[in-house]
């Protein structure tokens, strides 16, 4: 029996509403360059940048604000054996807190 390559597999189809969200990068990666599988670790990134609230909406007679986030920010890996590299990254969320501080928010940023 021949062994299959790394990234070949059978796909199962999953129901159309019923799809897993992809694993967050919180430790070390499979990273596979030809026939080469390595784990690595993705690297700290120091950033400096601006962040605006263009939405500002209070809830619950001023007890609570809902806010539209937008950031841009340059940043540079820390420690990278790859040396210094600017990376741009554009961000964006949601932001719900009330007036005692507590906040939650969901977002995403890019790269």
């Amino acid at each position: 029996m021949q062994p299959r390559p790394l990234l070949q597999g059978r796909r199962r189809r999953r129901p159309r509403g019923n799809r897993p969200l992809p694993p967050l990068p919180l430790g070390p990666s499979r990273v596979v360059r030809g026939k080469v599988e390595a784990w690595e670790v993705a690297d700290s990134v120091g950033a400096v940048g601006v962040r605006v609230s263009p939405l500002q909406v209070p809830l619950l007679s001023n007890h609570g604000l809902f806010e539209a986030q937008f950031g841009a920010f340059i940043g540079a890996p820390i420690g990278s054996p790859r040396g210094p590299t600017a990376v741009p990254i554009l961000s964006g969320r949601l932001h719900l807190r009330n007036a005692s501080g507590f906040a939650v928010y969901a977002g995403m940023s890019w790269p």
